[in-house]
């Protein structure tokens, strides 16, 4: 008697999916773990100096009012903070901000948060970040 090929049936499966026995293990190799290392200390990093505002001062909360053109810079932001209170700043060249960026902050309920200075004028924006 000859024994005949099965027609497509795959005898390794169970009837809940494929053996443990046949599946391949992924592991990454110790010369790639020392390789990757300094990259995930540089990505934590670069995390944590995002919205370091280097000797400027430095508030989180929402924006309440941002003026200015849609597409353009801002000519002034309003921002509450997580204590309530209000701050008005003017807006500094060196903000990547559009004023639309900023609405959609307001619109979403996203905290920003505005690096600024102190100046005889009032309180100006240096930088924002998300």
């Amino acid at each position: 008697m000859v024994s005949r090929p099965s027609m497509g049936v795959n005898r390794n499966l169970s009837p809940c999916g494929p053996s443990q026995a046949h599946k391949p293990t992924a592991r990454i190799d110790p010369m790639w773990r020392v390789a990757l290392l300094p990259l995930a200390l540089l990505l934590m990093l670069s995390a944590t100096a995002c919205d370091n505002c280097d000797g400027l001062k430095r508030i989180e909360g929402q924006v309440e009012q941002a003026l200015g053109p849609p597409f353009g810079l801002p000519e002034s932001l309003t921002v509450r903070d997580n204590n309530g209170r209000i701050w008005e700043f003017t807006i500094e060249p060196t903000v990547t901000f559009s004023t639309s960026h900023l609405l959609q902050h307001k619109a979403r309920f996203e905290k920003v948060v505005v690096c600024y200075r102190e100046a005889a004028e009032g309180l100006s924006a240096v930088r924002l970040t998300d």
